[in-house]
């Protein structure tokens, strides 16, 4: 998720760019043309630091389209990247005249490079692996050139699709030594009838692979160099057309309108994966996980086959308007066909929300508040939505009646959000004063800050973040470390992302009868965000207070690793006051006292080695081929996994209860009842949820 912020612009001054089009036709040329002139427009009025468009830009746009392209360098060849050359330093004189030969080059080279590499991919598969050789296969792309020559990139598929293969040849052997020493009756299949079976499935694989390949629609396809050409900017300046933005704000907002059924493509036709508890699939109670969707119709018109649709467009037939009827012909896993007629309707995504239990500390008589922020939610298109702030709030509310002596707020994963929101939400926990600083182009800082004096939570807090906490997540964690009012525990840094986003309509560039109309919007970096300090936690992140290892320690991740992150600098700081409220006293032993048991902790130093390990993997990442040496390793990696999952297990001297404002809505509703006892049952193992209880036990002695 992109931390952004809402504001009203119009790109009215960009009518005079595209005057000379009538835009009385849906030509896709037109189309480009309007996309990346009326974009380039916005981003040179309004991105934080804009580019000039030189060679240096031509350069970058070259090289991180081919990166994307074939990550793994398993379509293009050197000389295909030969070809390619005369357009490096093109790509700023192809944009400034709306020339998209470098685009339609690239294009054209891979559409061939398909049809080939698939047929490659055939006559590998058509024969059969032996692995005995002592051949290795680089899997870190970042190690390898481009192929040489069509040989050396057939050998290079050769060996992937070996690897593959020998994946489930060793994975189904496994299981049949597992299934015979259960059971006398198992039949033992030979290593060469497993190959068999192993090539026709990766066989299978690859089809539906180099299909979807194959289906990609022309403005999916351009809307990936779009957004190469706005990438080189920075990682979160993005162009989004129209489907795009609207799952955008469904992951936004929480809600969307539809039949509450979730979906995965298979062979050709909607599977369903799962049944939103208390949509309109779930109330109208036919339809069924499992369940394979055919036809799609409109209340009472013509149903339509949806076999071989693209995914997006099978979706846009199902969703709809609140209130209208949409009928869809099922095939059960019996094969029973069934017409199922579902009135459409607003559903709202619950785990999007805020939610809280209550954590006893048993042989304390203490209660510990525990609240989960999935994201920093806001509905900006209904006045009346959803927003996480007055969620937050009224969490809190219910915390406090049942008299909690301190809060842990989860703020794991969560990637940001609304700007305004985490403001507010901070201001829950300290008096009135800044909360974080914003700069734009060519401004000086300015604050934002909590306006009101009252505190709506007191006692102790703690934070507990991680490397996919991002944006406004930092926001809030920075504060409450620079004002010294929360203990922030966590990985060793969050994700780094120090910048703001607006959405800009690209259709305000279009005449008011285009028949282009919608093109799609672009988010583009505004400002940046500076901690009160003056500090950045661009790049940087907030180091926590209290350290966790994890998987990523040693790998860089990140907006560090991201593509053209911006610079992270500093701003002069705001004037502010550090909290003294409870449980303050207590913080430098609390925080002492948790590193020593980290230190000693079973499932920390576990954690920890996982992290040398995967470090380790990173610098030697050529993965064997030899049957024997690859099981060797598999089985060293089965050991070490099973030995980390042994210490995955629920722990003692906590109990948790839900808030009684919350019991009848859980209690009398199988579904949720389901749901609440899956998410419970996952905090119970929650090793770094349960080291926060202990820092919280000592905050409050």
């Amino acid at each position: 998720m992109k931390f952004w912020s809402k504001k009203s612009f119009h790109l009215s001054f960009l009518l005079v760019s595209f005057a000379l089009f009538s835009f009385v036709s849906d030509d896709m040329d037109l189309r480009r043309k309007a996309i990346v002139g009326i974009a380039y427009q916005a981003l040179d009025g309004t991105h934080f630091n804009p580019r000039s468009l030189n060679d240096t830009y031509s350069k970058d746009v070259f090289q991180l389209y081919l990166k994307r392209m074939d990550y793994r360098k398993l379509y293009l060849t050197q000389s295909d990247l030969a070809a390619l050359k005369k357009h490096e330093n093109q790509i700023d004189d192809q944009v400034k005249v709306q020339d998209f030969q470098f685009y339609l080059d690239v294009a054209s080279m891979m559409d061939q490079r398909t049809l080939q590499v698939e047929k490659m991919v055939s006559e590998i598969l058509a024969q059969p692996f032996t692995f005995v050789a002592a051949e290795k296969v680089e899997s870190d792309p970042e190690k390898l050139d481009w192929a040489k020559d069509e040989v050396e990139l057939k050998d290079r598929w050769r060996k992937g699709l070996k690897l593959q293969v020998l994946n489930q040849v060793y994975d189904k052997e496994q299981a049949q030594v597992e299934a015979a020493s259960k059971s006398d009756t198992v039949k033992i299949q030979t290593r060469e009838e497993l190959e068999i079976q192993a090539r026709k499935k990766v066989q299978e694989n690859m089809n539906d692979q180099f299909s979807r390949i194959k289906k990609q629609k022309e403005l999916d396809r351009f809307s990936y160099f779009v957004n190469v050409l706005v990438g080189v900017y920075d990682p979160h300046t993005n162009f989004f057309p129209p489907a795009d933005k609207k799952q955008f704000d469904i992951s936004m907002s929480g809600k969307m309108e539809g039949i509450g059924a979730k979906l995965q493509q298979v062979n050709g036709y909607l599977k369903i994966t799962e049944i939103v508890p208390g949509s309109p699939s779930w109330k109208q109670g036919e339809l069924q996980v499992n369940d394979l969707i055919m036809k799609v119709a409109q209340g009472p018109s013509e149903p339509v086959d949806i076999g071989g649709w693209d995914q997006d467009e099978a979706i846009s037939l199902i969703r709809g308007k609140k209130g209208t009827e949409v009928r869809l012909t099922v095939k059960k896993p019996n094969d029973e066909m069934k017409v199922i007629p579902i009135v459409r309707d607003v559903i709202e995504l619950e785990e999007t929300f805020a939610r809280s239990l209550v954590v006893e500390v048993e042989g304390t008589g203490k209660k510990i508040g525990y609240l989960h922020l999935p994201k920093f939610y806001a509905d900006f298109a209904d006045a009346n939505g959803r927003r996480c702030a007055a969620d937050v709030k009224k969490e809190l509310e219910k915390l406090k009646a049942e008299n909690v002596d301190g809060l842990v707020m989860d703020l794991r994963n969560n990637g940001g959000g609304s700007l305004s929101d985490v403001v507010k939400m901070a201001g829950y926990f300290i008096p009135s004063g800044p909360v974080v600083l914003e700069k734009r182009r060519g401004q000086e800082a300015f604050q934002h800050a909590d306006p009101s004096s009252n505190v709506e939570f007191e006692k102790p807090l703690i934070v507990l973040v991680n490397h996919f906490s991002a944006s406004a997540s930092e926001i809030f964690a920075a504060a409450m470390q620079d004002y010294q009012r929360a203990i922030i525990m966590g990985t060793s840094t969050t994700f780094g992302k120090g910048t703001v986003q607006n959405f800009f309509d690209l259709d305000n560039g279009l005449p008011n009868n285009s028949e282009l109309r919608p093109i799609g919007q672009v988010k583009v970096t505004i400002a940046k965000f500076y901690r009160i300090n003056g500090s950045t936690t661009q790049k940087k992140g907030v180091i926590p207070d209290i350290i966790f290892p994890d998987l990523y320690q040693y790998i860089p991740n990140g907006e560090r690793a991201e593509d053209f992150p911006m610079a992270d600098d500093q701003v002069p700081a705001a004037k502010y006051q550090v909290y003294r409220g409870t449980g303050t006293a207590n913080w430098t032993s609390a925080i002492s006292n948790a590193q020593k048991r980290i230190a000693k902790n079973e499932y920390f130093i576990y954690q920890h080695n996982t992290a040398l390990k995967a470090k380790k993997n990173k610098e030697q990442s050529s993965v064997t081929l030899d049957y024997n040496a690859y099981g060797v390793k598999r089985k060293q990696d089965k050991t070490e996994a099973d030995a980390g999952n042994k210490l995955v297990k629920e722990l003692n001297g906590w109990n948790f209860f839900n808030l009684k404002s919350d019991l009848p809505a859980i209690q009398y509703d199988t579904i949720n009842v389901k749901k609440n006892e899956q998410w419970v049952n996952g905090l119970k193992k929650d090793q770094q949820l349960f080291e926060a209880v202990q820092v919280m036990k000592d905050l409050l002695k």
